[in-house]
């Protein structure tokens, strides 16, 4: 049987949030809004991509260490290799690896919303009057 489990919003873990804009503003409002909602997109993609920029670089060193492990070790290979001499390996009894395996971490752990800071307000000056919709009405 399954038990219900408290219902939670599908976009509450998320990071970031980039703002909508509102479809009953003037155009002037509508533009300045759709500036800066496409700066903060490029404040929070920015930060995304640096993010995975500096996870691809960890991971990149990871490697370099492997690859010198594993080169190292074929060297140790191709010496020994055809020898007729007796050769006696020891070897530890123990996996070598850690007692506890690192966990996995987000890239995205301790990030913040670069929308979270105070916006600037705007003051929008408009020479056109607003739209009349009983004038449109026939």
């Amino acid at each position: 049987t399954m038990t219900p489990t408290g219902t939670q919003h599908p976009l509450a873990d998320q990071t970031y949030a980039v703002p909508l804009i509102q479809p009953d503003l003037r155009r002037e409002e509508a533009i300045q809004q759709v500036a800066d909602a496409l700066q903060h997109l490029q404040k929070v993609s920015g930060d995304i991509f640096s993010r995975i920029s500096q996870r691809v670089e960890l991971s990149r060193s990871q490697l370099q260490a492997i690859g010198e492990r594993v080169s190292l070790a074929q060297a140790k290979i191709e010496k020994i290799k055809g020898s007729k001499k007796a050769i006696k390996v020891f070897s530890s009894a123990k996996y070598p690896a850690p007692e506890h395996l690192q966990e996995y971490s987000s890239i995205f752990t301790g990030a913040q919303d670069p929308g979270l800071q105070r916006r600037a307000r705007h003051r929008v000056q408009s020479k056109h009057r607003p739209l009349d919709e009983l004038a449109l009405q026939v």
